[in-house]
């Protein structure tokens, strides 16, 4: 859970609250991800995943976030 305890001080922090959150984790149990996503996360990976998986979904953040 330190992940999710790092997620929720950054989106207390006014410095760090908009900023794109990706969690790498092994924990793959849909109350994980619910979890997390309501702690702050924008996006979920699991463990094992691909390079090119990863890049297209920060790519995916990077692009929502960058949204007016």
């Amino acid at each position: 859970v330190p992940g999710l305890t790092f997620a929720r001080r950054l989106r207390a922090d006014q410095r760090t609250r908009d900023i794109s959150i990706v969690l790498l984790t092994a924990r793959a149990e849909e109350q994980d991800k619910v979890t997390a996503l309501e702690s702050g996360a924008d996006d979920y990976v699991t463990k094992p995943f691909s390079i090119p998986q990863l890049t297209s979904r920060v790519r995916a953040c990077l692009a929502r976030s960058q949204r007016p």
